[in-house]
């Protein structure tokens, strides 16, 4: 169905931004050329419903694609994980995107979750779970176990944010 305020949006991209996001989707994310234009329609509906610009949204995804790829066909959906998390937590994407790949390997995740469990005082972190999962998730998980541990992430210090940033 045609809704002109969409299409408006569309329209109103920066040419060079819109062959880039058309760029990336094709080589970095295997997105067919047939479904570029879909997959643009799914990323705009996307930034629009959470009140995002459509331009950041796509320069998230050009400047993300290096390492979500990896995910093969749900990189689209990894990635938009991970920026509804960012939007939530106020953590630029990429910044996501750092915390998570740490988690990488058994070695990075079980130091950081160990450094982690040591800071919340608990056994909230498991490595083998957070190898496992998606960026996203990863996050995700991050943020349960700083609610599990009876803190909120909001409500720390300067220097205990500091702290947590960096044990992960």
């Amino acid at each position: 169905m045609y809704d002109k305020e969409k299409y408006d949006v569309l329209r109103q991209i920066d040419n060079n931004l819109s062959r880039r996001a058309f760029d990336v989707l094709n080589r970095v994310y295997s997105v067919s050329a047939d479904n570029v234009s879909e997959v643009s329609r799914e990323i705009t509906d996307f930034a629009m419903n959470l009140g995002l610009s459509v331009t950041r949204v796509l320069d998230d995804l050009a400047a993300t694609a290096p390492g979500l790829s990896q995910w093969g066909e749900h990189s689209i959906e990894v990635f938009m994980d991970l920026e509804r998390v960012s939007k939530s937590t106020g953590i630029a994407i990429q910044g996501l995107v750092g915390i998570a790949k740490q988690f990488d390997t058994f070695e990075g995740a079980a130091e950081a979750a160990g450094r982690l469990n040591a800071m919340l005082g608990g056994p909230y972190m498991n490595s083998i779970e957070l190898l496992n999962a998606e960026e996203g998730e990863r996050i995700s998980m991050l943020r349960e176990s700083i609610s599990l541990s009876g803190k909120n992430f909001n409500s720390l210090g300067r220097f205990e944010r500091q702290a947590i940033a960096a044990a992960a």
